[in-house]
């Protein structure tokens, strides 16, 4: 069955995505680069600079990181009595517990920047490669802008490209030094 869209014709019957164009390439595009950022949290006891992969998710609301990078930061886990449901694209989540990071920075876009107070939610499971999740609230909040029109993430006057997912080092936070200010 076809059906007319303006000039376009689609085919209802055909599952492929391509419409036949060969320099059609934008859905691959999207999906070649993420919105990775590295965050480094100060070891609550040591002061030691801990590095950790965060996924910056406009489909999301919340905040989350997993129980392993709290615990690796030695960051003490608080129970909350009501449950917190997100959906990411990384799947549906929900938890009863939350953590309050002091201080972190994003050193990749403004290493200097001290970022204060921000409560994250802790899931047991993993957040696929990710270590925290930072959504909406979070994007709002500091104004960092995902600009998907040149593949570029923008904030506080830096402007970064967004990372290639096929080059894993591009995504490995042991690829990167933190400065040693604490």
């Amino acid at each position: 069955m076809e059906v007319e869209v303006g000039e376009e014709t689609t085919n209802d019957d055909d599952d492929s995505s391509s419409d036949g164009d060969p320099d059609d390439d934008d859905d691959e595009m999207e999906e070649d680069h993420a919105t990775v950022v590295f965050v480094c949290v100060n070891h609550k006891k040591s002061g030691e600079p801990m590095t950790f992969t965060a996924l910056l998710d406009s489909g999301t609301r919340g905040n989350m990181m997993t129980a392993a990078a709290a615990a690796k930061a030695g960051l003490k886990v608080k129970h909350s009595a009501k449950p917190k449901r997100y959906s990411t694209a990384a799947g549906v989540f929900q938890t009863t517990k939350r953590v309050c990071l002091r201080t972190h920075r994003l050193f990749e876009l403004n290493s200097n920047r001290k970022l204060q107070k921000l409560n994250v939610q802790v899931t047991d499971g993993d957040l696929g490669r990710y270590d925290f999740i930072f959504g909406r609230k979070y994007l709002s909040k500091y104004g960092i802008d995902l600009r998907w029109s040149d593949n570029t993430i923008r904030w506080d006057g830096m402007v970064m490209a967004m990372k290639d997912v096929s080059d894993q080092d591009a995504l490995n936070p042991l690829t990167v030094t933190p400065s040693e200010d604490k």
